[in-house]
């Protein structure tokens, strides 16, 4: 499992993260406080993660995952 910060700034960067996340087979969530949704459903990304830096939790070890989200990192 690895976890990371990012800041989703605009719209267009919640449907680019979305998306991204879909590509994947893997678990993926997302951390507001103390709620943990599926990264993968752009209505609870843009109602919970919109302008702020959330906690990003991908439920695999595969490094090029990661990898593939660095446009986003904080």
């Amino acid at each position: 499992m690895m976890q990371f910060l990012v800041k989703l700034k605009s719209y267009q960067n919640v449907v680019d993260f979305v998306n991204l996340a879909n590509s994947f087979d893997e678990d993926i969530d997302i951390c507001v406080g103390h709620y943990m949704f599926d990264a993968k459903f752009i209505l609870g990304v843009t109602e919970l993660g919109l302008g702020k830096v959330v906690k990003i939790v991908i439920h695999s070890d595969d490094e090029k995952i990661k990898i593939r989200f660095r446009n986003f990192f904080t």
